[in-house]
């Protein structure tokens, strides 16, 4: 990509409406479909490990982004906004982006990953500390058929996903995705001196599932 077509790129997240980068009044890394597919990203938290500026931790429950060195403990990323197309994603609970696999967004529905580093308070609110996650959404015009999705490694670990859509009209589409409930091996190795009452020997493993099933359907129609 030459230098004037990436200064051309679209981006929302820095002013909540389209814009060239090269207009965006803040510091904005996008990161496109081809860019996460080729790399095999399978969370926003691996996506965003490449952000210049930027590093995830995790604590084996959620993992945790950092920007610029500056990660509070115990903050459970109120700091980072979420967004989806502009929406905000942040939970309800502890007000935290969820970026690892506890997150509601599936990266095989993203289009474009948008990371503006650096405050944005003024615009979006106290989350915007650190920097704001705009994850834009496929439409069912980028799909135009069905795309099915599979991934399976160590530990028994195994991914399923389907996408759907197609544009009807100029003003019509739709789009289904689906995703069953993500399968997780955690594994764990103690010393020798504490496994002399189980049978399992040293290695002790259990399944189980960390997302709830989830589907969602649309019907988009143009103004």
């Amino acid at each position: 990509m030459s230098l004037d077509d990436l200064l051309r790129v679209e981006v929302r997240g820095a002013s909540r409406y389209a814009q060239p980068l090269a207009d965006s009044p803040a510091s904005v890394t996008v990161i496109e479909q081809h860019e996460l597919q080729r790399h095999g990203y399978r969370n926003l938290a691996e996506a965003l490990s490449s952000v210049p500026g930027a590093y995830v931790s995790n604590d084996r429950n959620y993992s945790y982004l950092g920007v610029r060195g500056f990660n509070r403990p115990g903050d459970y990323n109120s700091r980072i906004l979420l967004l989806t197309d502009g929406a905000r994603r942040n939970d309800a609970l502890y007000d935290q982006a969820q970026i690892g696999n506890e997150s509601p967004i599936e990266l095989d529905w993203v289009k474009r990953l948008e990371f503006v580093s650096g405050p944005a308070s003024a615009v979006y609110g106290a989350n915007a500390l650190f920097g704001i996650v705009n994850a834009v959404m496929l439409d069912g015009g980028d799909i135009n058929g069905a795309r099915l999705t599979a991934d399976v490694g160590s530990g028994v670990s195994r991914r399923l996903g389907l996408l759907a859509g197609q544009r009807i009209d100029s003003e019509h589409e739709w789009f289904l995705r689906w995703r069953p409930p993500v399968r997780v091996a955690m594994i764990s190795t103690f010393p020798s001196s504490t496994t002399r009452r189980t049978t399992a020997g040293p290695v002790a493993w259990m399944e189980r599932p960390t997302k709830k099933p989830m589907a969602s359907c649309a019907l988009a129609t143009g103004a």
